[in-house]
């Protein structure tokens, strides 16, 4: 294309990697501190940060292995939230109900 358009290409690669993870930081900091209002946001963030930092500095060896135990706790927090979603619908929690019209049961069966 030309060098105006790589310029702004790279600067926006640049600041993807520079506030993706910042947001994510602040976001995960700010549900954390609704849960524990003690801890300040801020130290949520550093938190964040110094773990982040971590397994960046202890190699692709450990970010690979750090990964896969995350995905891991991933996955059992989905199952724990599905299980406690299936269960609370079961019992009509808050007049919880599965409602299926006979649209949704012919789209089900198709």
């Amino acid at each position: 294309m030309n060098d105006s358009v790589g310029f702004i290409a790279g600067w926006l690669i640049l600041l993807d990697y520079i506030f993706v993870p910042a947001l994510l930081y602040l976001v995960s900091a700010s549900a954390l501190h609704d849960m524990a209002p003690g801890v300040p946001l801020t130290v949520w963030v550093i938190i964040f940060i110094a773990i982040n930092t971590v397994i960046n500095i202890r190699g692709i060896e450990f970010t690979a292995r750090a990964n896969k135990i995350i995905v891991i706790l991933e996955l059992i927090i989905l199952a724990i939230f599905v299980i406690v979603g299936i269960v609370a619908i079961a019992k009509g929690v808050n007049g919880a109900e599965v409602l299926l019209n006979h649209y949704m049961i012919k789209a089900i069966l198709a």
